[in-house]
């Protein structure tokens, strides 16, 4: 199952070119202010599909892509093993007795109320794509340069839901705290409702959080000085 499959919830032509634009119509004024913008296309291995988690293995049934390596991107897809994977999440968990589709519902009516700007992120606005009983995906823009994140769910019938939150950019570029933050909202909101979502910190993953680590705001010079781990404004 990909994106090419049935939809009950389908960007238009305009939601499209708002995309290929950096901006939504529902992004902060200032945003209009920032150009060029340099979105991206939109990747064509979006969906549920099985992956490959490493040159033996594969995942057992459908998943969301994986990450890699990359500081920009978060997702419950990748080998377990591989101590060199630094962008694997658990799997949230929707409450016991929850059927997919009012697990989804629940997304989308969540992402629908979504604040650009929250956390200094996202203020390119959103929109969401492709809704269907078990999986939704929407994309999300940042302000100044309009880059373009990827954010699906996938919601088992057990109510385990897999997740998945990545930029577009080169898998070795940052996305100054963008992904982290708006998963990190998203969760909190869940877990108001009784959902396992757990949150992303600099202690759940370091190498994130390190590499888009805000600047010290006064120099430190020598072995003893801390590490900036507060998460860059975009």
């Amino acid at each position: 199952l990909g994106l090419a499959a049935g939809s009950l919830v389908a960007a238009s032509a305009a939601d499209e070119a708002a995309a290929a634009a950096g901006m939504f119509p529902n992004a902060l004024p200032e945003a209009a202010e920032y150009n060029p913008k340099t979105p991206g296309g939109r990747p064509g291995d979006l969906g549920l599909s099985v992956r490959k988690l490493n040159k033996f293995d594969s995942t057992d049934g459908p998943a969301l892509k994986g990450c890699g390596f990359g500081p920009n991107c978060f997702s419950t897809t990748g080998d377990t093993e591989d101590p060199l994977i630094s962008t694997l999440l658990p799997y949230w968990k929707a409450p016991a007795g929850t059927a997919p589709a009012d697990a989804v519902s629940e997304l989308e009516k969540l992402i629908q109320a979504y604040p650009p700007g929250q956390g200094g992120v996202d203020g390119g606005g959103f929109q969401v794509v492709k809704v269907e009983p078990s999986y939704l995906y929407a994309e999300f823009a940042s302000m100044k340069r309009g880059y373009i994140d990827d954010l699906e769910f996938s919601v088992g019938k057990d109510g385990v839901v897999q997740v998945r939150s990545g930029g577009r950019a080169s898998t070795q570029k940052a996305d100054k705290g963008s992904n982290a933050k708006r998963l990190n909202y998203l969760s909190a909101k869940l877990r108001e409702k009784g959902w396992d979502a757990s949150e992303i910190t600099k202690d759940t993953h370091p190498y994130y959080f390190r590499l888009n680590a805000a600047k010290p705001k006064t120099q430190c010079l020598g072995m003893n000085c801390p590490e900036e781990m507060s998460l860059d404004p975009e």
